[in-house]
């Protein structure tokens, strides 16, 4: 039998306490952003797309997902640790119609200018 017991696990319980509850917004998204048609990027559970808040002027990441379970679980999982200092925040979730299919469209903070700032110094 042996002694070592290995590095400890992280504790991340300390980031799973959402100070909000999870409820996705149902009007259109639309009242709320300007979506671009510039892709940020495609994954395997959708594309991303760069928005705009009307209200605000900042520019966001969509991220947009069929609403099947998976993609719910997802969701959820992310903002549960999006209060980690490592982990893209989430601004807001909306339940729309989104080409024709009914979808997850999820706002996230847009990095690009934190990344090419990391990367050119």
């Amino acid at each position: 039998m042996s002694n070592y017991h290995g590095p400890q696990a992280p504790n991340f319980s300390q980031h799973l306490a959402v100070s909000r509850p999870l409820m996705p917004k149902k009007h259109p998204i639309t009242i709320d952003y300007s979506i671009s048609s510039r892709s940020l990027g495609v994954g395997v559970n959708g594309k991303v797309l760069e928005c705009t808040n009307k209200r605000t002027g900042e520019k966001r990441a969509l991220k947009i997902l069929r609403d099947v379970p998976k993609a719910r679980r997802e969701v959820d999982l992310h903002w549960r640790v999006a209060a980690h200092e490592n982990i893209v925040n989430l601004i807001d979730i909306y339940e729309n119609v989104y080409m024709g299919q009914r979808s997850l469209l999820v706002v996230m903070e847009w990095l690009a200018l934190y990344i090419c700032t990391c990367v050119n110094s």
